[in-house]
């Protein structure tokens, strides 16, 4: 239906008002039918967090990364920075304070040197929520993290096997090795994102203190301030940047396994792979329980 003006040699343009209106209802229909598949499929793979949560996590990835040379822990500096006077210039507080989001506390701090692993632990009581932040690579350390792509199975090695972890609604505890049961044989993950996550007893402290301030509790299990709510536990996040991105994911599939019935959130920038295509199959069946999101990357986009 649509011809060149022949007697003004012109190229193919539309010629009447008629037919400019239908190809743009076409246009806008057939972009509307984009849309709306987009958001089925996405409400279908994953629930997309709010912008609030997301500009967290974002804060959170920045914040594990400017610890490590100002606190060893919630409540220690790594320096004693004083005046003329001798007072302390600088509490641990202050440092989070303007680290953290609003309304958010440290938990647990831990930058191990034989790894390179910074991991932080948070409440959010405003909002709901603790999240769990790695550092992404900034260290020689962390390089060598990265270049360990061999893949092994997910889940701790047999020299952390032996850690306890706690017992979580009457099961899991005892030996770590049986949160992983159920996962399938042909799942591999990329060993040095696994050996973040779970070397040196680093998943099982993580689960420790998570499965305490999800409570109100603090990481000694003492619960710090009565006024925090209890009733329901706390939402679960982790989230990271780059190698800090992939150990993110990584954990939330353990904690999935560990709450299976829970929702259980990462939300994490600039990930790279993580694992084969089992892995990435596996991960599939988990939802919407766990849903792996990467802003700017697409939805459950856990393949990197």
């Amino acid at each position: 239906f649509l011809r060149p003006e022949s007697d003004q040699g012109s190229l193919p343009i539309f010629n009447s008002p008629t037919l400019k209106m239908r190809s743009t209802m076409r246009c806008a229909l057939f972009f509307i039918h984009l849309l709306v598949s987009s958001i089925a499929t996405a409400v279908t793979v994953a629930s997309f967090p709010n912008t609030e949560i997301v500009l967290d996590m974002a804060r959170l990835s920045y914040a594990v990364y400017h610890l490590r040379k100002k606190v060893s822990s919630c409540d220690s500096l790594i320096y004693n920075d004083t005046t003329t006077n001798g007072t302390q210039q600088e509490l641990p507080s202050d440092v989070f304070k303007r680290l953290l989001p609003n309304e958010t506390s440290c938990l647990y701090y831990n930058h191990d040197y034989s790894l390179g692993r910074q991991v932080l632990i948070v409440r959010n009581t405003a909002k709901n929520y603790v999240a769990v932040a790695y550092a992404g690579t900034d260290d020689w350390r962390t390089a060598l993290s990265d270049g360990e792509i061999l893949t092994e199975a997910f889940g701790p090695r047999p020299a952390d096997n032996n850690t306890n972890v706690p017992s979580i609604g009457g099961k899991h505890g005892g030996n770590i090795s049986s949160i992983f049961d159920s996962v399938p044989s042909k799942v591999r993950v990329h060993s040095g994102f696994n050996n973040d996550v779970f070397a040196n007893a680093g998943f099982s402290t993580v689960l420790q203190c998570v499965s305490s301030g999800r409570h109100g509790g603090n990481c000694d299990g003492k619960k710090t301030d009565n006024n925090i709510q209890t009733t329901q536990p706390y939402r679960l996040y982790t989230t990271g940047h780059s190698l800090g991105a992939a150990s993110s994911v990584i954990l939330g599939a353990a904690l999935h396994l560990t709450y299976p019935s829970e929702s259980i959130q990462s939300v994490n920038f600039g990930c790279p792979k993580q694992g084969n295509l089992e892995w990435s199959a596996w991960i599939d069946t988990l939802q919407p329980n766990y849903n792996p999101s990467h802003p700017g990357r697409g939805l459950a986009d856990h393949r990197g």
